[in-house]
């Protein structure tokens, strides 16, 4: 503004010259003109300058405006791409996080597939699931829609693979492969699990029971549950039926009056084995049973006569013959029998008619038979004729093949053998050419192959008891004192590591009583002396008082013989004088009876004395046994005088003849005099 001011005054001074050619009035008039005009033009200017002033500053306060409104819109975009990147960072973890799940679900579905019967669904199950996660987690971190859109679609395809499979394998559409298995063999005969156990290299041990409701060598159980996976198997034992038992006791009822039907179904019912039927002549009424040997509790294979009426001897008129072929012996020859018909019977081989059962008859069927004049021959199948081959040298697939195809029944069991290799057979009970029936049992001997000992140290006896007890190896301990190995621990076994045991074998080990204590004489001793010698010697001394011609406190007996040896903590009772016993008739000072006498052993003078139940601690020592059994009893009653000792003899598979077979429980155990301790030895 001011600049402008100074250039209007300084044209001004240039039209001086002018300005002194013109009149005075017109001068001033012209002046006053052009300050106007100046003025004017300076009010024009302060106006354009204001103009332009407020112009800038609206302009400068819309800058700043658009300015702050721009930095407002970019913070916020800022602040929505952070939150949009926070989410999108949550979101993604979410999904590392589930994608990782099931990477673990399908190593987990592996691992556990190979215990599984349906391993290969397992896996191929998990697989699906695991890559549809995957794909589902790859498409949600895509950015681009196209690449997800492809994600979806391979997603989808995943999902749907994996329930196919599920709807497939439920309605069985298709059957994927499963592992191996162990069958029921409920379903199956002895023969047949043998045949499946051989196919499957599994070892089978057959134990047998009567059963009155599974048929004979079928099989009733098995240890190992169906759909067990065969891998984890090695050895079955299966309980087959050897049908009912003889030995059984059935109440059998009086059924003198009965007629014969009734009476053969109630023998069939029983499952009697031993019946003897008979008819005769008599005023009862036909078929009716008059005579009964025996009622009540009787075993099934014991004798039982019935006696059934074949009515009057004048009514018996001739009959024709039945048809008697394949009808059992049984059913055969009691038709015969109640209709008066004397018979004989043969028995051949068939290839066609069961075994029990009539292959022919003569005569014929339909002969008129006159009971009188002519019998019936009846001829019973013997089966099929069964010539052994040589079983030797056939595998066990083979013999058990052999025994399905011909009715055959095998046992088998194993044992231990160094000399022949495991799987191998040891011995048969029929050799080559032997000609046997139908359902004969050949039982067959295989080898467990070697057996040896185990590892073991000092401390191993229950261990080395349970090694004989689970392979059947005969076990014999016998105790000896040691100078060096503690009290019940092994000094030494007949077998060392690695051993070859045959079956039979006897396995002894022999178990420390520790040191050994020589039992001194304490005869003549003070008793004071006594005890501590006692002590010195680490026996448990205990003391009984009786009357003596020795000074009070002496002792005058033990119950062990001096220079014997026992082990550490042995109970010696010691007899100790109560003083000199008053002579007979005499005044006693200290107030005792007259002719007291002696006293056994009771601490109490006078007749009013307690038995003295005297305690030791009992041990089975080795020079006790004997291999004569009575031996062994006399050893131990000498070996504890005075005390109870009362012998038992039994059988048993451990040990040898003549052996304590309780001397686990009796070592170490406290008895007394005023009971009986039992000794049991073995006696075969």
């Amino acid at each position: 503004m001011g600049k402008k001011r100074k250039k209007s005054t300084q044209n001004i001074h240039m039209s001086g010259d002018f300005m002194d050619a013109l009149s005075k009035r017109e001068q001033r008039h012209l002046n006053q003109q052009k300050f106007e005009k100046q003025q004017q033009l300076e009010q024009q200017e302060n106006l354009a300058f204001d103009r332009m002033l407020k112009q800038r500053q609206e302009l400068q306060e819309k800058l700043q405006q658009e300015e702050s409104h721009a930095r407002v819109k970019v913070h916020k975009v800022n602040l929505d791409k952070k939150r949009k990147q926070e989410k999108s960072t949550g979101t993604n973890l979410v999904l590392i996080f589930t994608m990782l799940c099931a990477f673990g679900y399908l190593g987990y579905s592996i691992y556990i597939a190979q215990n599984k019967v349906d391993h290969i669904y397992t896996i191929l199950n998990a697989s699906f699931i695991t890559l549809t996660v995957l794909l589902f987690t790859i498409t949600g971190m895509m950015k681009k829609v196209r690449k997800r859109k492809v994600g979806y679609i391979l997603t989808s395809l995943a999902f749907i693979g994996m329930i196919s499979l599920n709807i497939g394998t439920t309605l069985e559409f298709f059957t994927l492969p499963t592992q191996p298995v162990v069958v029921d063999l409920t379903t199956k005969t002895v023969n047949e699990a043998l045949k499946w156990a051989s196919e499957n290299k599994i070892e089978l041990v057959e134990v047998t029971e009567f059963s009155d409701t599974v048929e004979e060598n079928k099989v009733m159980s098995q240890n190992i549950e169906p759909n067990t996976l065969l891998k984890n198997v090695k050895v079955i034992e299966i309980v087959s039926s050897n049908g009912p038992n003889p030995e059984s006791k059935v109440e059998l009822p009086d059924m003198i009056g009965w007629d014969v039907d009734k009476v053969v179904k109630e023998i069939k019912h029983h499952k009697l084995t031993n019946v003897q039927i008979d008819f005769e002549f008599s005023t009862i009424e036909r078929d009716t049973l008059f005579e009964q040997s025996k009622t009540g509790k009787i075993h099934r294979n014991e004798e039982l006569k019935l006696k059934f009426s074949l009515g009057n001897e004048e009514d018996l008129l001739p009959v024709k013959l039945i048809d008697l072929l394949k009808k059992e012996e049984f059913d055969a020859t009691l038709w015969l029998k109640r209709n008066g018909i004397k018979y004989e019977t043969k028995y051949e081989f068939s290839d066609t008619i069961k075994k029990g059962c009539v292959i022919s008859t003569t005569p014929k069927k339909g002969t008129l038979i006159n009971q009188k004049e002519q019998q019936v021959i009846l001829t019973i199948s013997k089966g099929q004729k069964i010539i052994v081959p040589d079983l030797e040298k056939m595998s066990l697939d083979d013999i058990v093949a052999w025994a399905i195809k011909n009715n055959i029944n095998i046992t088998y069991n194993s044992e231990y053998n160094s000399k022949v290799k495991k799987g191998n057979i040891i011995r048969i009970s029929h050799k080559k050419g032997d000609v046997i029936e139908e359902n004969t049992t050949i039982y067959i001997t295989t080898s467990k192959g070697t057996l040896r000992m185990i590892d073991y140290n000092e401390n191993d006896l229950t261990k080395i008891r349970t090694f004989a007890n689970t392979y059947k190896v005969n076990l014999v301990e016998n105790e000896e004192y040691s100078d060096t190995i503690e009290q019940g621990k092994i000094i030494r076994v007949s077998h060392k590591k690695g051993d070859i045991l045959n079956q039979g074998d006897t396995i002894e080990v022999v178990i420390s009583m520790g040191t050994s204590i020589e039992i001194p004489d304490f005869t003549g001793m003070r008793l004071s002396d006594a005890q501590a010698l006692c002590k010195s010697k680490n026996l448990d001394c205990t003391v009984t008082y009786v009357k003596s011609n020795k000074n009070k406190n002496i002792v005058v007996g033990q119950n062990k013989r001096a220079g014997s040896e026992v082990i550490n903590g042995t109970n010696v009772l010691l007899s100790v004088s109560n003083g000199i016993a008053p002579s007979t008739g005499s005044s006693s000072s200290n107030n005792r009876p007259s002719g007291g006498g002696s006293s056994s052993s009771g601490g109490n003078s006078g007749g009013n004395t307690t038995p003295i139940c005297n305690k030791t601690t009992m041990y089975i020592l080795p020079n006790f046994i004997d291999t004569n059994p009575q031996n062994t009893c006399a050893n131990i009653k000498n070996g504890y005088p005075g005390y109870k000792i009362n012998c038992v003899y039994q059988n048993s598979d451990n040990g040898g003849k003549g052996q304590v077979l309780n001397a686990q429980d009796l070592k170490g155990k406290e008895i007394n005099s005023c009971q009986s301790v039992t000794v049991i030895i073995k006696n075969n």
